[in-house]
């Protein structure tokens, strides 16, 4: 079977080394934090903001749209130079989708870039969300996977991330259920936007296999936000896939709430290796704001090949054929459907 990219399906064995949750062009404004303190130098993303972005990561309102799509090919172009094959983008309904653009990023950056179909999280819902019936919402899922995105024909990979709230709404779980039963009827994965606050995976993973779904086809993301051993193994048992995907993120979100450092994701990685979890891991940057990218002072897409899995390789231990399990063959797996 194909894996669908945005230049069209292409086999398997052509996508190498994937981050497996990332976003190019995005407007995630929806998710604005209003700040305690102002900016210190105006409402724009420049070098004199970059520290109190740091600790106000969702706190400035032009972080959070990336519209120039020169620039996240020249991102991606460096990713490729360091050996990445191909990405994820995560930016599906409500996230300022603009597939279109999508295909002119990925030439001109020699990377696959493979999409997702569905719906993020409940503020980001459009209205016949609302109106509409699970049964509906996965005949539309249905749709874009077979026919494709908005008139560009540009099929799905995988549908997702579709977004799961702390606690989760009635509506989300209504997103939940339409995913289901859309993977079960196309083959295709789901990815689950997880809120680290909640640590609600393992309902998550419940919801979706009680409805029928095969649980290695069930992506958990941002599993690395939370970083709770037990509830790591907990959701590991539910048989479903955790996703590793914040790295190069280490900003404060409000006080006392900041992400892991990449040693600490690093580790934990490590970890779960070591229990055999090897097959259930999927690696990722979430670049989704301006400041993760390389131009505005962040690690970029690049990261994951350049820097995180040659560590994890030779200062944490992992086994070149763990990486290639975690950054090929997995991501494979996943993207292959009909």
């Amino acid at each position: 079977m194909p894996i669908h990219t945005v230049l069209g399906p292409i086999e398997p064995d052509q996508l190498g080394l994937t981050s497996m949750h990332e976003h190019l062009l995005i407007d995630c404004r929806v998710l604005h934090v209003e700040p305690e303190t102002p900016p210190p130098a105006g409402d724009q993303v420049r070098i004199e903001n970059l520290g109190w972005l740091h600790w106000n990561n969702q706190g400035l309102l032009d972080n959070l749209v990336v519209d120039d799509a020169a620039v996240v090919a020249t991102e991606l172009e460096a990713f490729a130079a360091a050996g990445g094959s191909g990405v994820v983008d995560m930016t599906n309904v409500g996230l300022g989708r603009d597939v279109a653009r999508l295909p002119e990023i990925a030439r001109n950056s020699g990377t696959h870039v493979m999409i997702g179909a569905g719906w993020y999280l409940h503020p980001t819902h459009p209205p016949e969300v609302e109106a509409s019936s699970p049964e509906r919402l996965a005949e539309l899922i249905v749709a874009e996977l077979r026919e494709g995105v908005d008139g560009t024909g540009i099929r799905p990979a995988l549908i997702g991330e579709i977004g799961s709230s702390h606690p989760v709404t009635e509506r989300e779980r209504k997103v939940l259920t339409a995913a289901a039963w859309a993977a079960i009827e196309t083959g295709a994965a789901v990815n689950v936007h997880v809120e680290p606050a909640g640590a609600h995976g393992v309902e998550v993973a419940k919801l979706l296999t009680g409805e029928g779904m095969d649980p290695t086809r069930i992506v958990l993301s941002h599993m690395d936000e939370r970083m709770d051993l037990d509830y790591h193994l907990a959701v590991a048992a539910t048989g479903v896939v955790l996703e590793f995907d914040t790295f190069g993120m280490e900003a404060w979100w409000k006080i006392p709430d900041r992400d892991p450092t990449d040693d600490v994701r690093m580790g934990r990685v490590a970890e779960l290796l070591s229990r055999g979890l090897g097959d259930r891991l999927v690696l990722g940057c979430d670049v989704f704001t301006k400041t993760c990218h390389r131009a505005w002072g962040g690690q970029g897409y690049q990261h994951l090949p350049a820097r995180v899995a040659p560590m994890l390789r030779d200062h944490f231990g992992v086994a070149a054929e763990e990486l290639e399990t975690m950054l090929v063959h997995t991501p494979r797996r996943l993207l292959d459907r009909p």
